[in-house]
């Protein structure tokens, strides 16, 4: 049944690829096509985020501060991170829609504190995705004394992590909402070209100097060591799908999809978990790393890669483990499912 009430996912108007943003993305089009009302939700008309496939419906507000009191300098960071981009924008792409009394608004947790003075006169829950986020954002301003308003309706939260963060620190409604990877773009690749994948978004510094390391040395010179940065979700795909490995530089992270969709795509996964990957990511379908050792991270590289070249069978049987893994696990079904009982519930409240 379609409901008459409208869900709006806050977004930050960010030209960057980012996970965060593409799983907003998802979760609205799971809502559209299940009959209720959704749309991620910018502060201007001619932001557009390339890095998402498909047509999901986007909307916007005028945020002004004497209309409804969102904070200016807010508005300000999000123009100079547009102007960074200039294909970001693109004229009248977004439908213009003021949320009402009966709806409700999506914000993320790093953004709470922000933008509370705008979205605490209406129906809000806090989409929990990063542990640090919801504690920066949200948990340690309550420490500090600010007041969660009645309007807001408690927590979506899509991984153990964030969920076990919010019932250490909250006591209201917990909605659980488990990430998916889709199995007809994250398939299982049994021809691999000798490639060494990664994301240098976290521990920039890190991922560059190992990447430099492993160029040099010697009983890797037939492998190409590739960056995934700035690409779309076809490019990243495109890169994980032909790459025997995939090295995790995880940090504090709420789940960790990067590691996950290697893993589905048949990589070979070497890294951190990030906290969040402790979920998935463990001894019998990858090589998980301690946080922050290095030196334990690049020996194993090498020491994974050798065994591969000369007896690859026990590595082959491992990637094609952690791809049914994650695939029979991280379900569209599973995540449509408590994505619509937790609005359905929250329509109710």
């Amino acid at each position: 049944m379609t409901l008459p009430r409208h869900i709006y996912f806050l977004a930050p108007e960010d030209p960057h690829p980012r996970g965060g943003i593409n799983v907003i993305f998802d979760f609205v089009e799971l809502l559209n096509a299940h009959g209720r009302s959704a749309s991620v939700h910018f502060q201007s008309s001619d932001f557009f985020y390339r890095f998402h496939d498909g047509g999901v419906r986007t909307t916007y507000s005028l945020y002004r501060d004497s209309e409804y009191g969102v904070l200016s300098h807010l508005r300000t960071r999000m123009e100079v991170w547009r102007r960074k981009d200039p294909i970001s924008r693109r004229a009248g792409c977004n439908e213009l829609l003021i949320p009402g009394d009966q709806d409700i608004i999506v914000v993320p947790e790093y953004w709470y504190l922000e933008t509370k003075p705008w979205i605490a006169g209406f129906r809000h829950v806090i989409l929990g995705q990063d542990v640090v986020g919801m504690i920066r954002g949200v948990f340690q301003p309550i420490s500090n004394g600010m007041e969660l308003p009645d309007t807001c309706l408690g927590f979506i939260t899509t991984s153990k992590a964030g969920s076990e963060a919010v019932s250490a620190f909250y006591n209201g409604a917990n909605y659980h909402v488990p990430l998916f990877i889709n199995d007809q773009t994250f398939a299982f690749q049994a021809e691999k070209s000798r490639t060494i994948c990664f994301l240098p978004r976290k521990r920039k510094a890190d991922a560059t100097f190992m990447a430099s390391l492993i160029r040099n040395r010697p009983e890797l010179a037939s492998y190409t060591v590739k960056p995934i940065a700035n690409v779309t979700s076809r490019e990243l795909r495109k890169i994980m799908a032909e790459s025997l490995f995939f090295l995790s530089f995880s940090s504090n992270e709420g789940f960790g999809l990067p590691p996950a969709e290697a893993m589905a795509m048949g990589c070979i996964t070497i890294g951190y978990r990030g906290v969040g990957g402790n979920e998935y990511f463990t001894r019998d379908v990858g090589f998980p790393i301690p946080e922050d050792d290095f030196v334990a991270f690049y020996r194993t590289i090498i020491e994974v890669v050798e065994e591969y070249e000369v007896n690859s069978t026990r590595l082959e049987c491992m990637r094609q483990t952690a791809s049914k893994s994650i695939l029979s696990t991280y379900t569209k079904n599973r995540t449509t499912k408590a994505l619509l009982g937790a609005f359905d519930r929250l329509f109710l409240r």
